[in-house]
């Protein structure tokens, strides 16, 4: 009997001993994650990261409210829902494996973060016609501010821009406004003009330059807003506007 009382002592001895160096006392050199930082935009979605440690286990210990967590061995799956405010909300991920905690800051903005096109700069002929641009924004409400001579529609993340023919003489460069959110993003177009103008020239064998239509100078911005124009000087006739 005593024997017996002995050898269940010894193994319950053991067993708590696997206990405490195992799970009480286990410790880990590492706990790291893929990403240092998760953002989304006002859309919410999908990001995994993939954790790494020597622990025997790693556990999510908080999750903000706007994130679900789901592990697949050792990749955490966060989804974030939409976000139906213009509020920018920074939270914070906890996760725990032994004597470690890692801290990965989560933000979601309710607003636009980014507007950008593909190309950045449209090209026209000069008897008019269409281009397009792909349109990359996480932002809502985006809209088109356009010229009275420009046509500019947006359709699943596609700008297209319409121009009519551009009957002066000098190259029009402007740009189509868009605006995704609170933010502005100008997705540029440029069209050639006639290379005519009404010049004044003298009943000798004087002729303009068919550069510049004899100004000296070529146009390269026009503000559709204030009207302000900026040149260069002609590299043709080299400012003098003659042929």
């Amino acid at each position: 009997m005593k024997k017996g009382i002995i050898t269940a002592v010894f193994f319950i001895a053991i067993a708590a001993g696997l206990y405490f160096t195992g799970y009480v006392f286990d410790s880990a050199s590492h706990l790291e994650a893929s990403q240092d930082t998760l953002v989304y935009g006002k859309a919410g979605g999908v990001q995994k990261i993939c954790i790494s440690t020597d622990a025997r286990r790693w556990t999510v210990e908080r999750a903000p409210k706007r994130i679900r967590a789901d592990r697949d061995g050792d990749t955490l799956i966060l989804k974030c829902d939409y976000m139906d405010s213009k509020m920018t909300i920074i939270d914070t991920l906890y996760i725990k494996a032994a004597d470690k905690r890692l801290a990965i800051p989560v933000k979601q903005y309710g607003r636009a973060t980014f507007i950008r096109f593909s190309p950045d700069t449209l090209s026209i002929p000069q008897s008019g016609g269409t281009a397009t641009a792909r349109l990359e924004t996480d932002g809502e409400k985006i809209s088109a501010l356009f010229d009275k001579n420009v046509d500019a529609k947006i359709e699943d993340g596609v700008v297209t821009v319409t121009l009519t023919p551009n009957e002066n003489g000098y190259e029009l460069l402007s740009y189509v406004l868009i605006h995704s959110d609170q933010l502005d993003g100008k997705l540029y177009y440029r069209q050639p003009g006639t290379g005519k103008r009404n010049v004044i020239i003298k009943k000798d064998t004087t002729k303009p330059c068919p550069e510049c239509g004899g100004l000296g100078k070529l146009l390269t911005a026009y503000n559709i807003g204030s009207g302000e124009k900026s040149y260069k000087k002609c590299h043709v006739c080299n400012g003098t506007g003659k042929q």
